[in-house]
């Protein structure tokens, strides 16, 4: 479920430098740092920065575009910090499917495969039995359109064409995105057939569903069968009803 590319093997006998970036907002990250120190620990030492924030009790190290060290895990960056780090030989590896375009070959990938966590969803409903389908896409990420593309593949290949139901959330003020987002699902929660299976890009979204299908007076899963991704606890598990979600590989990232 994961796309490669080949970086070279660090020599086991010297202490590298190794630079992590990864936002507060990526709930992911405790997987992804879980997996990172069981790797050092068989093939450290390694000598970790982060640019994590400890509200002023650690001096925060700035991972950007004049940071040096042996290599980089950042999840997204901009075509300049890339095109600074490459002048310098430091290796990076990209843990966002939303890479800067000119980015490569600057920069080594390793992300899930999001069509087949599109298909999986489509798999979990189809098996529940759903004969109409429906899905949350944000045309402006990446990681969007391809678990929508996975999910509209293996529904078509049942027969069934679902319901796309898009918005450009990424480019809404932050300020009112919530509000902008629930006015779109309280307007086409209502024109689809139900029962259906819904397929939410992650598991936010999944929960802005859910929360909208309440409003409505619409039964989750009765009616609205919700899935999301990332298998996140601070939504999956704190939603009413608790959400199904498919997993995100983040310790093996």
């Amino acid at each position: 479920m994961m796309f490669f590319m080949a970086l070279s093997i660090f020599n086991k006998n010297q202490t590298y430098s190794i630079g992590i970036r990864i936002p507060a907002w990526a709930t992911f990250a405790k997987g992804v740092y879980l997996g990172l120190m069981d790797y050092v620990q068989e093939y450290g030492p390694w000598h970790i920065e982060t640019d994590e924030d400890t509200t002023g009790e650690i001096p925060r190290t700035p991972i950007n575009h004049k940071w040096h060290g042996d290599g980089l895990i950042v999840f997204r960056s901009t075509l300049a910090e890339h095109r600074a780090w490459s002048a310098k030989g430091i290796p990076v590896v990209n843990i966002s499917s939303e890479l800067p375009k000119g980015a490569y070959p600057f920069t080594n990938c390793v992300i899930p495969d999001n069509h087949v966590i599109g298909r999986a969803a489509a798999e979990h409903l189809l098996g529940r039995g759903f004969k109409d389908m429906a899905c949350w896409n944000d045309p402006t990420r990446q990681y969007s359109r391809d678990r929508m593309e996975g999910f509209c593949s293996r529904c078509s290949e049942a027969g069934v064409a679902p319901v796309v139901i898009s918005k450009r959330v990424s480019t809404i003020p932050i300020a009112r995105r919530w509000k902008v987002i629930e006015e779109v699902l309280l307007k086409q929660l209502p024109q689809l057939r139900l029962p259906v299976g819904f397929f939410a890009k992650d598991d936010i979204s999944a929960v802005c569903i859910i929360r909208a299908c309440k409003l409505l007076g619409l039964r989750v899963p009765q009616d609205i069968a919700v899935i999301g991704c990332n298998n996140d606890p601070a939504f999956a598990f704190t939603s009413t009803p608790a959400l199904t979600s498919v997993q995100y590989p983040a310790y093996k990232i």
